[in-house]
């Protein structure tokens, strides 16, 4: 072996070492330029799927760039409901992100049912406060900051495709009207407080003035 083809040889063994690396790095840090090729490819591919609406990258997407693969959210900036998640590997496959395509959360109402279900929860909140003053509420979520919380297309056994197809029915940027919940399966959960323990009897009477106080809303 020549000492030509031994230099050529130690060059591309150093290259690819020094590639390696960077790429090592590239996981565990990130980069600039694949977090922006990732914003303008994902922009591209959201308006592809929905010709005729624009995009831009929500704040909250918050992505690191890396070569292998870059994750970002998308929004519409004409329908509130229209946001997901795209995935671009190596500077140039784009697709849906898996943990967040749009056929499941735009297609499949995801994204609509998460903000019915807060609107209807702070309107119900609201009227029980009102109407129902005499009663103390404790959060009724993991959040923590809600009184009442609205499960759109929920029914106990349904499995989860039964579920989906009942949320594909809820309009698509439309503010929650009380009408929603007549046509999609709902539960309404709420925490009340009580200062000893409540019997049956109590609980009976809470939950008719609770159903009372929605009927005539």
């Amino acid at each position: 072996m020549t000492t030509k083809i031994k230099r050529f040889i130690a060059g591309v063994l150093g290259a690819a070492i020094i590639l390696a690396l960077l790429l090592i790095v590239d996981e565990v840090h990130g980069d600039p330029l694949s977090e922006y090729i990732g914003k303008q490819r994902a922009i591209a591919y959201a308006q592809e799927c929905y010709p005729g609406q624009t995009f831009h990258v929500m704040e909250n997407s918050d992505p690191m760039g890396r070569f292998r693969e870059t994750d970002i959210w998308v929004q519409s900036d004409q329908s509130r409901d229209t946001y997901f998640g795209v995935t671009t590997r190596f500077w140039m496959l784009t697709e849906d992100w898996q943990g967040a395509p749009r056929q499941r959360m735009v297609d499949g109402r995801e994204n609509t049912r998460g903000r019915m279900e807060r609107e209807a929860g702070e309107e119900i909140a609201a009227l029980f406060k009102e109407q129902l003053p005499d009663l103390r509420f404790s959060w009724a979520n993991f959040r923590g900051n809600d009184t009442v919380m609205v499960n759109l297309g929920w029914e106990d056994g349904e499995s989860i495709s039964e579920t989906s197809l009942k949320i594909q029915e809820l309009p698509l940027d439309q503010p929650f009207t009380p009408e929603i919940m007549q046509r999609v399966p709902s539960r309404i959960s709420v925490s009340i407080l009580w200062d000893t323990a409540p019997t049956e009897e109590d609980l009976e009477v809470v939950l008719h003035r609770l159903k009372t106080t929605l009927e005539q809303k």
